[in-house]
């Protein structure tokens, strides 16, 4: 009788750890902007430098998974300059993670891939905590693969000198010890105004959920479009990016739709978009065309040869 009850619990275990990792899934880190943060969520950030063949004007992702839900988080950034504050800080839920891989993909279109090793493998992000990932240096070992090495730093990240009294990260800690590196002082981590905060995400979500956004895309590159194929996947991939200055706006402009051109010109050397400009269009808020400028200014695409061309975006909502 013993055995059998042991059985059945086995049984029952393997079957809600299957379930578990069935539902694990992949999702794009948000950037922080300093919005409330709560008790379920912490911070990072990274600062990244290239070595050997790699440009500064690269971008590199990293994916990150978290030991308890299994869940893997996607983070796209460039490069950053190390004697200045962290270009970009993340939010993820609170828990343990591993680093899954980091890519690369050079003006060539070469993706090279690789993973630190040893104590700098896994790392923390604890509540209402900002966590420093050290300095993260990248060079090409192989044909495609990537040498990772990340050592700690000192934290660069500052407290912003606003006029709110408080902040709503209590200390960044070294992320993969925990130990603190800076202590707030005007942490405070429930604002007076936290529930009408909760109650405003809590209709943004509904009205989310009420409508499909949809976002068109249409390159041209002249008599070189043999070559759209290839810098089309790089506007894909960075697809959930440049949505998001979409979604930004929705939230002050419920009604904004409407076309956006941008003209440019393709550098062989960079890969990257130089002379970028507004081409005109019919959708008119200047927050989102900045936003959209800053996000395909840091792309780089595969550098073939130097290109004229101009992208239109077309947004709309549909409502579901």
């Amino acid at each position: 009788m013993g055995t059998f009850y042991l059985l059945v619990s086995f049984i029952l275990f393997q079957a809600v750890n299957t379930s578990t990792m069935a539902a694990a899934k992949t999702y794009t880190a948000n950037q922080w902007r300093g919005e409330y943060l709560d008790k379920k969520h912490g911070l990072i950030y990274i600062k990244a430098h290239p070595k050997g063949k790699l440009s500064l004007s690269y971008n590199f992702t990293m994916t990150v998974k978290n030991l308890l839900t299994k869940n893997q988080y996607r983070i796209t950034q460039t490069f950053d300059d190390l004697d200045r504050p962290p270009s970009k800080v993340w939010k993820l839920p609170s828990g343990k993670y591993t680093f899954i891989t980091i890519t690369i993909i050079d003006n060539r279109g070469v993706s090279r891939e690789g993973t630190p090793n040893g104590t700098f493998k896994r790392f923390l992000i604890k509540s209402r905590r900002l966590s420093n990932l050290g300095k993260l240096t990248l060079k090409v070992k192989k044909r495609n693969h990537l040498k990772v090495n990340i050592k700690m730093i000192k934290n660069s990240y500052i407290e912003p000198r606003v006029k709110a009294k408080n902040s709503y990260i209590t200390e960044v800690i070294n992320g993969y010890n925990g130990i603190p590196q800076l202590i707030m002082r005007r942490a405070q981590t429930n604002r007076p105004d936290q529930k009408r905060y909760q109650e405003k995400n809590d209709l943004r979500a509904i009205i989310t959920h009420k409508y499909i956004i949809n976002m068109r895309y249409k390159l041209n590159l002249f008599r070189h479009n043999y070559y759209a194929k290839q810098m089309m996947g790089v506007i894909e991939a960075a697809d959930n990016d440049l949505r998001q200055c979409y979604k930004d706006r929705l939230e002050f402009q419920p009604k904004l739709k409407g076309k956006i051109k941008f003209l440019f010109i393709k550098a062989q050397s960079s890969g990257s978009l130089k002379s970028l400009k507004h081409g005109g269009g019919t959708l008119s808020s200047p927050k989102m065309l900045n936003c959209l400028f800053y996000k395909l200014a840091a792309l780089t695409f595969p550098a073939n040869r130097n290109m004229i061309g101009e992208l239109i975006f077309d947004f709309r909502t549909t409502e579901k």
